[in-house]
């Protein structure tokens, strides 16, 4: 499926994934996200926390997202 055609399976899985760790007390999350898809996570509210480095041979961020302000 090209990017024009895309259906936001990858948000909906990402918000659904926040509000399950808000539901367990999370206030808090981090992910690796791969460099290429930083403008991704960005847009959902991730900030960058680190210099990249290379994660299964991939380039990766460290990105971090406050849960409380969702809710």
């Amino acid at each position: 499926m090209s990017p024009s055609k895309a259906c936001g399976i990858g948000k909906q899985l990402v918000l659904a994934l926040e509000e399950i760790a808000l539901e367990k007390g999370c206030r808090k999350v981090k992910l690796h996200g791969q460099s290429q898809a930083q403008a991704f996570y960005s847009k959902l509210g991730y900030q960058n926390s680190s210099d990249e480095f290379i994660e299964d041979g991939i380039p990766h961020l460290l990105m971090i997202k406050e849960l409380a302000a969702i809710k």
